[in-house]
């Protein structure tokens, strides 16, 4: 049995999953980036309010694009393989 259709799929599952859950991963991302600099200062100054919800917004489009490019690669790749 080929194994690259089962790799293919978890890679656009998880492209999927990145999409669905951008903004939930955001959360707990700049959560535990804020509680990192609060325990190292040296690493920066805890971010503002304003500057908090500016990279909440980044992160989640960075999870996004993320997920959208994992969840059509293995297209592609499926078509470049057997095509």
């Amino acid at each position: 049995m080929d194994p690259l259709p089962t790799f293919l799929g978890v890679i656009s599952l998880l492209g999927v999953t990145l999409v669905v859950f951008a903004r939930r991963l955001s959360l707990a991302y700049n959560g535990w980036t804020a509680r990192a600099r609060q325990r190292n200062p040296r690493l920066g100054a805890v971010p503002t309010s304003a500057a908090r919800e500016r990279n909440l917004e980044l992160v989640s489009w960075i999870f996004r694009l993320g997920g959208a490019f994992k969840s059509r690669l293995p297209i592609f790749t499926w078509w470049r393989v057997r095509g």
